[in-house]
């Protein structure tokens, strides 16, 4: 089990990942994540320093892997709208002025 050493120890852990959370719910989620995480491990290994440290890890894995989706979603967003900005613009274009090059039935 866990006793109060390795319980403070991850409440610290998770102020300082949560420091970097935007809002409050989201700092409380980090800390949620991060004791579930670290109660799990706890159990499945004899080392409360290794439990912390591998919940850490695996927390901060979680985090790069969607913070990747997400960067994949904005640029879709991004080339959606640069391909809509796009349309409206070749839509409001003229007819090209007849010139040299321009073949006879065009005229």
């Amino acid at each position: 089990m866990v006793d109060m050493t390795t319980t403070s120890e991850v409440a610290a852990v998770a102020r300082s990942e949560a420091g970097r959370a935007t809002t409050p719910a989201q700092a409380k989620a980090v800390a949620q994540a991060l004791g579930r995480l670290t109660g799990w491990f706890a159990q499945h290994s004899a080392d409360a320093e290794t439990a912390v440290a591998r919940a850490t890890t695996v927390l901060a894995s979680f985090v790069r892997r969607e913070a990747n989706v997400l960067s994949i979603i904005d640029s879709f967003q991004v080339a959606f709208w640069a391909a809509i900005v796009g349309l409206v613009l070749i839509s409001l274009m003229r007819a090209a002025p007849a010139g040299p090059l321009t073949p006879a039935l065009a005229k």
